[in-house]
């Protein structure tokens, strides 16, 4: 099974590039997420297999899934969770953050299960990405009720306040040991509409150049998710 990447230049595709051949281990590849970083393109997939520490192949690969949709898992599981997925060979974990829960109200900002869990990550040796504006978890929206009738990518009370939130998120949580990168957020397109291509760049940009800002030492990836 080959991966293939084909790159958007104005409004032609390239030709597809092959990119790697996966191993005869793995059964199918899900979800191909493509990012830019310092000039280099990144190819994130789902690969269905189970991971073999023994496979000499095990090495080319960041094992990881996604953790915590507030309110669950629930506290008390935390623990026996972390403990399974290192057991499994699980050493990456996506943990979106929810604005809702963690800004419940203006500029009132709660850490308290974000903080317990980056401490139990750092504890079991797992890295974290977090996502930090998550317009989507499993069919349910979280953009905070005071902007529901605004369009974040546009609206300049919107912006205002995402970046806001953004610089306190960061700059209280970059101290924390476990996390290996930030992310702009998940299916942000489910926040609002975003009018053109070029409205598309500016929130990314804006939103990135935010996270960079307050911790300069970490890579920024994502772009929908």
């Amino acid at each position: 099974m080959a991966l293939l990447l084909v790159f958007l230049s104005g409004m032609a595709w390239s030709q597809p590039q092959r990119v790697m051949d996966t191993p005869s281990w793995v059964k199918w590849v899900l979800a191909p997420e493509v990012h830019k970083y310092n000039g280099a393109y990144y190819m994130l997939v789902t690969l269905k297999a189970p991971p073999d520490p023994a496979n000499p192949a095990f090495k080319s690969f960041l094992y990881g899934t996604q953790y915590y949709r507030a309110p669950t898992p629930l506290p008390t599981e935390w623990e026996g969770d972390m403990q399974a997925l290192t057991a499994n060979n699980i050493e990456t974990l996506q943990l979106r953050l929810n604005w809702r829960q963690n800004e419940p109200r203006e500029d009132e900002y709660v850490f308290d299960d974000v903080d317990r869990l980056m401490d139990l990550a750092e504890k079991h040796g797992i890295r974290l990405i977090v996502p930090l504006l998550t317009g989507q978890m499993t069919f349910r929206n979280y953009i905070p009720p005071a902007l529901a009738n605004r369009n974040p990518f546009s609206d300049p009370y919107a912006l205002m306040w995402e970046g806001r939130y953004l610089e306190c998120m960061v700059t209280r949580l970059k101290a924390k040991k476990a996390i290996a990168a930030w992310e702009s957020g998940n299916e942000a397109r489910i926040l609002g509409k975003c009018e053109n291509p070029d409205q598309a760049e500016f929130w990314q940009r804006y939103v990135q150049d935010v996270i960079r800002r307050a911790d300069p030492s970490r890579p920024v990836v994502g772009v929908d998710g």
